[in-house]
């Protein structure tokens, strides 16, 4: 039994520089304090986050060999993961995504642009894979309404995150929402695609369509609905590094607190300390924590769950 699969349409090589002083102007050079390259996009972040927790886990994409496919796919091999329905292809190149750090925020470049209209099957699932899952971990804009209503009919717990492309798209969000169990969209995410002035009026407004909506709310940590009432849940301070893939890595900690049945403010603090250990490393999936870094860092977590990791 495999207790996650992440699925998505893409495997990223996330070329990430770190420490810029900010982004670059037209004509203008700077240089970075520091580089990596290292497989990035949802199911690589995630999916190495949750092997890192001591879950069975898998990835469902797609992976472009040419030019950059056997060096991710060689990373991706040491993290313990099921790779059988990983998919790497011939004839498509290497998606590519090109992250700055800055003091403020990060900016992307990323190649290809998305090559598949809204709405369409970009993602081949097979559910014989399924039928031996415990949950899903999917994009937005990577499943259709149909796929998640068959994941449903399977039994299977479903996590929906959701990406920049498809807040302009929030219908075709909203639609999916009473298909999943958990919905992890970030602040900016959430108000987008409930039309809210905040985030605590999107909560409001996602609590209506799904069971659990959980809003990132970054280094402040995030906030969900418990006993009808709006909960935030603080992350603890780091000095971070870098930040891509950060979100992803919360959605780990999330999703192992949600299968081993913990009360939904101890899961959202888990996904906190994993999100912020993985912004003090470069790469998301590159940076996210063992249980040893994250005893370390929540010892008052490893007390309230009487024992972090003991599964394993």
């Amino acid at each position: 039994m495999v207790d996650v699969v992440a699925v998505s349409r893409s495997i990223f090589c996330d070329l990430i520089f770190t420490g810029l002083p900010g982004a670059p102007q037209p004509g203008q050079e700077l240089y970075a304090q520091g580089f990596a390259l290292c497989p990035g996009g949802m199911a690589a972040n995630s999916g190495m986050a949750l092997a890192r927790l001591g879950l069975k886990t898998g990835i469902v994409a797609r992976l472009g060999r040419y030019p950059l496919g056997d060096v991710l796919l060689s990373q991706l091999e040491v993290e313990n993961l099921d790779l059988s329905h990983l998919e790497v292809t011939e004839d498509e190149p290497t998606a590519v995504s090109v992250a700055m750090s800055t003091p403020l925020d990060r900016c992307f470049i990323t190649y290809p642009s998305p090559s598949f209209p809204y709405g369409r099957d970009p993602t081949i699932i097979d559910f014989d894979f399924l039928a031996n899952v415990r949950h899903v971990l999917v994009s937005a804009s990577d499943v259709t309404p149909d796929q998640l209503a068959r994941m449903r009919q399977m039994g299977l717990g479903i996590t929906l995150d959701v990406g920049w492309e498809s807040t302009g798209h929030p219908d075709s969000v909203l639609e999916l929402l009473p298909l999943v169990d958990l919905f992890v969209p970030n602040e900016i995410e959430s108000c987008l695609i409930t039309g809210a002035s905040t985030p605590v009026d999107a909560l409001v407004e996602l609590s209506r369509h799904v069971a659990h909506p959980v809003i990132k709310l970054g280094r402040m940590g995030s906030m969900t609905v418990a006993d009808g009432r709006p909960l935030e849940v603080p992350s603890i301070p780091v000095d971070p590094l870098d930040t891509t893939g950060a979100g992803d890595v919360f959605a780990a900690g999330l999703i192992y607190g949600y299968l081993r049945g913990w009360k939904m403010g101890d899961c959202l603090r888990l996904g906190n300390v994993c999100g912020a250990l993985s912004a003090t490393g470069v790469g998301g999936g590159r940076s996210a924590p063992g249980w040893d870094q994250i005893r370390k860092a929540a010892p008052d977590l490893d007390s309230s769950i009487g024992g972090l990791g003991d599964h394993r």
